[in-house]
């Protein structure tokens, strides 16, 4: 599924409860079927996508992301 770096956003911070102003993340590739998510180097206000999960008890397994 590609959704591109806006598509991106939205759906993970959606998933997070949090507004996409202090997310930021990368798409690698070309747009469509080779694009990748860079998840591991996702920060939300500077904080690691995975240390956000944990503080705030959020789910964020390879089955979510596979989904987005």
């Amino acid at each position: 599924m590609a959704v591109g770096l806006v598509g991106w956003h939205t759906l993970l911070t959606g998933h997070l409860g949090v507004v996409p102003h202090p997310m930021h993340a990368q798409v690698v590739g070309e747009h469509g079927d080779s694009e990748v998510l860079t998840w591991p180097l996702a920060t939300i206000g500077g904080t690691t996508l995975d240390a956000f999960c944990h503080l705030h008890q959020v789910r964020l397994d390879a089955k979510t992301q596979a989904a987005h």
